[in-house]
């Protein structure tokens, strides 16, 4: 038998026809979180220039033309799985639409190929979700939902969540939104938990355990000779398994990688990521998780001289994670790494066409096929479950922390992180309050309409339509009404906005992430004017006056003032933009009942 592609062959062994896998039966996907924090004043929807960024204005620019841009040009996007983020779509859509066309067009062709897509969702403003009210994190993963239908024209089958924070919960409020899949770090998942899903599988697993040692190595010998044999013309003999020449050319270079680069750092994750599992949830509804592989993703990220040559990377780094086991049984396994996309380009230079290579050739070597996660979990459903660690994340080794009381993977003070958290919670429930006091009594359904007014924030439905929708009859016909429940509205899409995980992933209160927060809370206190309780400013100031910087000594209460003083001089926080922007809608101004935004306290100097 020819040792070229026969993974479409069928063989015939005694009599009985064997249907081989019409795909390898090792795959690959790349997932690429594409995403940028919302770098627009929300006073203003403008990006200010950005040091760092030179030669271009700002680091959107700056990242699009060494990322977005070229990744698309080369057809990145087409061939691995990705989200594209609200704040970036809405950046792209706007300033590069031919790039922004380009990511697009690349899920079309897969949605067109295979029935399902290659993009996944996001939960809408990367909140970190455990660390959300319950009515917020539904929010989020609707409006996530909302905006993908938009930009991709069908619905999504998976989602990321924000440095993948995920709990039992946050994977009820998926399901219940009927979302397929997530992604997560191998380390959210509780491996002792994992149980087959059938009983002919348990017996399988049970066998294989007590297979000895010996057994197992002269089984791989035996794979080794006859790679041999294959390599001078010769036919061997078929094993039971039944592995095709391919799957003994895999094993014998991985066997071959592991034993080179034992040395060199090569690693077990606890438990066996190359499938999906799925999670049981106490509702009765389940949901897919797939962990991705903690060492490829880890060596992508932050190795760079690994990523230098896309073949040898399919050989020393790809080959050594294949499971031999698997691939000696006949089962389909998949390598997933999941990085940041920028890493494309951007944090490394050059990678663009690393991904380039290595999606459209190095693997093709190597008889590793690249998937995307819907068509795999449709082509492999999932045969084991596995419970996942609540309150756990990617990028922080204590669970949820780093957005909430700070730890150690922040270097210095990180006090200041649970105070700014209080702070904006007590905007969050006085804007609830009201909203569901006052709005009810505009709204058919005041949280129905909270969740339909995305549909106006992205600029896909009119506020009229909207309002004719969602307004009591009464209402819609009072103009004054109709412009206190827009401004309900817009005061929640503000809120959210304070919640932008990135207010908190750094090491200070005062840079730019952390300040347009603060923007964004004095918009939301501006739209909800007198209706807030008496002593909410002042509540909030005293919260934010104990969000200290460990750089400059500024406090979070003297950045919000200076913002306050910042936005009134330029009459920013009284008159309405004369080009508004249709992703960042300008507060309403100039109603009656609304404070002015000018400070009245002056006890800390502008700078």
């Amino acid at each position: 038998m020819s040792t070229t592609n026969v993974f479409s062959t069928v063989l015939s062994v005694s009599g009985n026809e064997i249907q081989v896998a019409s795909s390898s039966p090792v795959q690959l996907c790349i997932h690429g979180h594409f995403y940028q924090p919302p770098r627009e004043n929300p006073f203003t929807g403008l990006i200010p220039s950005e040091l760092g960024a030179e030669p271009y204005a700002n680091f959107n620019e700056k990242i699009n033309a060494e990322c977005y841009r070229p990744n698309a040009a080369l057809g990145n996007f087409e061939r691995i799985s990705f989200n594209l983020g609200p704040t970036l779509a809405v950046w792209l859509e706007k300033h590069d639409p031919e790039t922004y066309a380009r990511i697009i067009a690349s899920d079309r062709v897969n949605y067109t190929r295979y029935g399902y897509g290659n993009a996944i969702a996001q939960a809408y403003n990367h909140a970190i979700l455990p660390l959300s009210r319950p009515l917020d994190a539904r929010m989020q993963i609707e409006w996530g939902i909302v905006d993908f239908e938009r930009r991709f024209g069908h619905r999504p089958e998976g989602m990321w969540l924000a440095e993948t924070a995920c709990s039992t919960a946050v994977l009820e409020m998926m399901a219940e939104a009927e979302i397929k899949f997530t992604i997560l770090a191998p380390w959210q998942a509780d491996s002792r938990s994992v149980e087959t899903l059938d009983s002919v599988e348990r017996r399988r697993i049970q066998a294989r355990l007590r297979a000895t040692e010996r057994e197992r190595t002269r089984h791989k010998a035996e794979a080794l000779d006859a790679t041999e044999k294959l390599a001078v013309g010769q036919e061997p003999p078929l094993p039971l398994t039944y592995p095709t020449p391919e799957d003994l050319r895999i094993e014998a270079a991985a066997l071959n990688n592991i034993r080179d680069r034992s040395s060199a750092g090569w690693i077990n994750e606890p438990f066996d990521t190359s499938e999906a599992y799925q999670v049981d949830l106490p509702s009765g509804r389940s949901i897919i998780v797939f962990f991705y592989n903690g060492h490829l993703s880890s060596t992508v990220s932050f190795n760079q001289w690994a990523t230098t040559d896309a073949e040898r990377f399919a050989c020393d780094w790809l080959l050594p994670q294949i499971n031999l086991e698997k691939l000696q049984s006949g089962e389909s396994q998949l390598l997933l790494i999941a990085t940041d996309g920028e890493l494309y380009g951007h944090h490394q230079q050059y990678r663009d066409y690393f991904l380039e290579h290595l999606t459209r050739v190095a693997t093709s070597k190597v008889s590793i096929e690249v998937t995307s996660l819907a068509r795999y979990i449709h082509e492999h459903p999932p045969r084991r479950r596995i419970r996942i660690f609540d309150n756990s994340s990617w990028s922080c080794h204590h669970g949820v922390l780093r957005w909430s009381d700070g730890c150690e993977c922040t270097p210095g003070d990180t006090s200041w992180k649970p105070t700014l958290r209080r702070a904006f919670d007590l905007v969050s429930e006085e804007v609830d309050r009201i909203f569901e006091t006052v709005g009810c009594r505009f709204f058919k359904d005041c949280w129905q309409a909270r969740t339909d007014y995305i549909h106006v924030w992205l600029g896909a439905a009119s506020e009229d339509e909207f309002m004719s929708r969602h307004l009591q009859p009464a209402s819609f016909r009072s103009e004054n009404s109709r412009a206190l429940a827009l401004r309900l509205l817009r005061a929640q899409m503000y809120k959210h906005q304070m919640y932008t995980s990135c207010a908190w992933f750094f090491e200070d209160v005062d840079r730019i992430e952390p300040k347009n927060a603060l923007a964004a809370a004095a918009i939301t206190l501006k739209l909800l004017g007198r209706l807030t309780r008496p002593g909410l400013q002042r509540d909030f100031e005293a919260e934010l006056a104990q969000a200290v910087s460990s750089r400059t000594g500024l406090n979070a209460a003297m950045l919000y003032r200076r913002g306050l003083r910042w936005a009134s001089h330029n009459k920013l926080a009284s008159s309405v933009q004369a080009e508004p922007s249709t992703d960042q809608p300008t507060p309403l101004s100039g109603e009656s009942g609304v404070p002015s935004l000018e400070e009245k306290s002056e006890d800390e100097a502008v700078a």
